[in-house]
């Protein structure tokens, strides 16, 4: 019959003494050193920091808190441009060594229905004011009160965009406003037609979406033309971009003489038919202008 090993004392660099059922050469350490020495190994290392663990860390999250794949969150990101859907930051999808980084899940707390994805200072700001739209109103409307009186070309460019969030385009929401002699004809916004289901999610994916959107801009003038207004002589406020070539082209035909923009979202996609729409507008003499800047006549000459 086997003797059973006798356990020998030992005693650790930091003055504990402990029992082992073997005898080693060297010094061993004590159970609570070799826990430190494990968690000073890993820190080291600082595993978590590795790409390949914050994306499983990402998806295992996504999945546990949300019940989303990853799969669905490319495809949330894809629809939203890759990004932020308030502030439209594209910084906020780098880390410091460059690689894109994770945008917050946005869901309602009352219904658990998800919204969006945010950058962390836009969900953060969000969380504050608890999603009670009241206060976040008297919060703009506290700031409303310091601010200077706006010009009409400002005036028409908030309309606008107050009009583009009809839109429920996960993308890019756009809001036009045609005007003549400071008085709104007609407004419009990226959306499908009258009478077209807009609760399908797989009719905003692309290139699918492209065959059923109208574009605010034509919106536009096609609900000043449903109800016999004339657009003549008019001027077209739109934002948060420059018109495409084919909205250039309805707008040439519409009579409209003028258009205005706040800003130009920077996109590969855009780019060839932003061109076009300017050449178009050169062409036929279309003043096309962002208010306090040279007109983009001005800027090509």
């Amino acid at each position: 019959m086997r003797t059973p090993n006798k356990d020998v004392r030992y005693t650790c660099e930091c003055g504990t003494a402990f029992s082992l059922k073997k005898t080693v050469s060297h010094n061993p350490r004590c159970p609570r050193c070799k826990k430190k020495d494990v968690k000073r190994r890993y820190k080291a290392a600082e595993y978590w920091k590795l790409p390949k663990y914050k994306e499983r860390n990402h998806i295992e999250r996504l999945k546990r808190e949300y019940g989303l794949s990853k799969d669905r969150y490319d495809q949330i990101l894809e629809q939203q441009g890759g990004t932020c859907a308030i502030c439209k930051d594209t910084e906020i999808l780098k880390r410091e060594l460059g690689e894109r980084s994770h945008l917050v899940v946005d869901h309602n707390h009352l219904t658990g229905e998800m919204r969006g994805l945010l950058c962390h200072a836009c969900n953060r700001a969000l969380g504050v004011f608890h999603d009670d739209l009241s206060m976040i109103r008297s919060c703009l409307s506290y700031l409303m009160k310091f601010d200077k009186r706006k010009s009409w070309d400002e005036y028409f460019l908030d309309i606008a965009e107050l009009v583009s969030t009809r839109s429920k385009d996960p993308s890019t929401k756009v809001g036009a406003v045609i005007v003549r002699d400071k008085t709104i004809l007609s407004t419009g916004y990226n959306g499908f037609a009258r009478g077209v289901n807009d609760n399908i999610p797989e009719r905003y994916d692309r290139p699918e979406k492209y065959l059923w959107t109208i574009h605010a801009e034509e919106n536009a003038i096609l609900n000043a033309g449903r109800i016999g207004i004339k657009t003549e002589g008019a001027s077209l406020y739109v934002t948060p971009m420059h018109p495409c070539s084919n909205c250039a082209l309805s707008i040439v035909q519409s009579g409209i003489k003028e258009v205005i923009f706040k800003k130009s979202i920077e996109n590969p996609r855009f780019e060839k038919s932003f061109e076009k729409a300017a050449e178009i507008f050169n062409a036929c003499n279309i003043l096309v202008r962002i208010p306090d800047k040279p007109t983009v006549s001005e800027k090509s000459t």
